[in-house]
């Protein structure tokens, strides 16, 4: 258009570079006439397809007409999205299996387990509000590179996590990354089981509420662990409400990512008794 004829041209052709640049941020790739946005990105549906219908339209009469209206069309679809965010990550309703499951105490592992709904309660300790029965208390100790060791376990932990909420399979690369970084100088970085991310919940004075201990980063609220429901999804911990449910791998939710102990010798010490030695002094919560 502009090459064609400049002076007609106008500020659409400025936001068919933006429809562009949000078509490749939404799917990875850059617009094709015979695919859809939704046909490369699942997550996306047929109100993402609309917006980029009018946003690239080949004839700039169909393109929104200014950059207020095309704000206000990413506004609508920013709602829509949020709406069919909660719909699809709502908690689940618990099923006859769910209400009739023994309560049990929890069994602390570090294994990724496949736990079927129906065998969940009783295979990781929960009651019937999905709390466990009987938290596997850490006793906790701050550390200077951004973690926090768990004394009586051995782990060690991210004190903050993911910036952002990750689907499953995109918080198993957020690992990954850690690794790769060497975060905290180690690379054995993974995400929790349910039973060692539980460990982490503290329950308050009352019998209905539980948080985090202080010393982590609060703004993570929502955790993927590393526990399948199914192969499409996985189960999540609440951490400010103190809660186990589980979601569809490609709902959003952070991620804290745990170190397992390391059993190299220090002069006759494992690391972690190292670790408690060197940090006898530092803050801590049991």
């Amino acid at each position: 258009e502009q090459i064609a004829d400049p002076e007609s041209a106008d500020q659409r052709a400025d936001l068919f570079s933006v429809g562009v640049m949000l078509f490749r941020m939404a799917t990875g790739r850059l617009p094709e006439k015979s695919l859809a946005a939704s046909e490369i990105n699942t997550l996306l549906d047929r109100k993402w397809d609309a917006f980029f219908s009018t946003a690239l339209a080949a004839d700039k009469q169909g393109r929104f007409s200014d950059a207020s209206a095309m704000n206000q069309a990413l506004q609508d679809l920013e709602s829509h999205w949020r709406i069919q965010k909660e719909l699809a990550c709502d908690y689940h309703t618990p099923t006859r299996e769910d209400q009739e499951s023994p309560d049990a105490p929890m069994v602390q592992r570090s294994e990724p387990m496949l736990v079927p709904v129906a065998a969940a309660r009783k295979t990781l300790g929960l009651d019937q509000l999905w709390r466990p029965v009987k938290p596997l208390a850490a006793d906790l100790v701050a550390q200077k590179e951004g973690t926090i060791l768990d004394r009586k376990s051995g782990l060690l932990w991210q004190r903050s996590g993911s910036a952002y909420p990750l689907t499953w399979d995109t918080a198993q690369e957020y690992v990954r990354t850690l690794n790769d970084r060497h975060f905290a100088g180690r690379t054995g970085w993974r995400l929790p089981t349910v039973p060692e991310l539980v460990s982490l919940i503290q329950e308050k004075s009352t019998t209905t509420d539980y948080c985090i201990a202080p010393l982590f980063d609060r703004r993570q609220k929502s955790l993927w662990t590393s526990d399948r429901r199914s192969r499409l999804a996985a189960w999540y911990v609440s951490v400010d409400l103190g809660f186990v449910a589980w979601q569809d791998i490609t709902c959003f939710y952070h991620v804290r990512a745990v170190c397992s102990p390391m059993l190299r010798k220090k002069g006759g010490e494992t690391e972690a008794a190292g670790r408690r030695r060197e940090n006898g002094g530092e803050e801590q919560v049991s």
